[in-house]
């Protein structure tokens, strides 16, 4: 049984597709299993709207901006806003990527 959600923004505000939001839910289901929230104890989670890029550095002595990331998305606590950020280059998804590398 899976806990997410679908982010209840309207569509005109989404930065998923419907088909990419229910493809992510449907592998993260498949995948993952989440256990309730280790803060508070909730079961439900939010798949949140968009991607998230943790950029790689080389070093702690200089911020560099436009270099490799880690892609994820995040999964956030309905309740307490704890949040779990899933690589998805590691759970099958690596073609979302491909589609944005080539998109811009």
């Amino acid at each position: 049984m899976g806990v997410y959600v679908k982010e209840t923004a309207p569509m005109s505000m989404s930065r998923f597709t419907e088909q990419t939001r229910n493809e992510i839910i449907a592998t993260l289901n498949e995948r993952i299993k989440i256990p309730a929230c280790p803060l508070c104890s909730t079961n439900k989670w939010t798949l949140a709207d968009g991607f998230v890029a943790l950029p790689l550095q080389p070093d702690f002595t200089a911020w560099t901006v436009g270099g490799p990331v880690l892609p994820c998305v995040a999964l956030v606590c309905n309740s307490c806003g704890n949040t779990y950020l899933i690589n998805i280059m590691n759970i099958g998804l690596r073609h979302l990527v491909e589609k944005l590398q080539v998109a811009t």
